[in-house]
């Protein structure tokens, strides 16, 4: 059953052009997903559940910086990944995750972005 949810785009303090603001969003239901950076290896959010949202978070852009989505505590697993290049300085955007675990297309889970600014 499709959901709506809606997030507030507090995007003052998003400014240095250096850096990507990320934000994450759970859309899956029943499940909970740790979020880090893979290159160091870095968390930047756990045990995030269904519809939870993080801050944005500041990243350095220089190294195109990739994303992974792990179950809660297993760092050896990633279910998702997701890339960015260096042209994503000074963008803020948000990641989601989204689909029914166990769904085959067009419900499968997936990784979609959505440029804020």
């Amino acid at each position: 059953q499709p959901e709506v949810l809606l997030v507030n785009d507090a995007l003052e303090g998003v400014v240095d052009p250096t850096k990507i603001n990320v934000r994450f969003v759970n859309m899956i239901p029943g499940s909970s997903y740790d979020v880090a950076l893979t290159a160091p290896n870095t968390t930047l959010a756990t045990n995030l559940g269904y519809k939870g949202v993080t801050p944005f978070i500041p990243v350095d852009a220089i190294a195109g910086p990739t994303f992974a989505f792990r179950l809660p505590g297993v760092v050896a697993t990633n279910v998702g990944v997701i890339q960015f290049t260096n042209s994503s300085s000074g963008r803020a955007v948000t990641v989601f995750l989204r689909g029914v675990v166990g769904r085959a297309a067009p419900a499968a889970p997936g990784i979609n972005v959505y440029v804020n600014r």
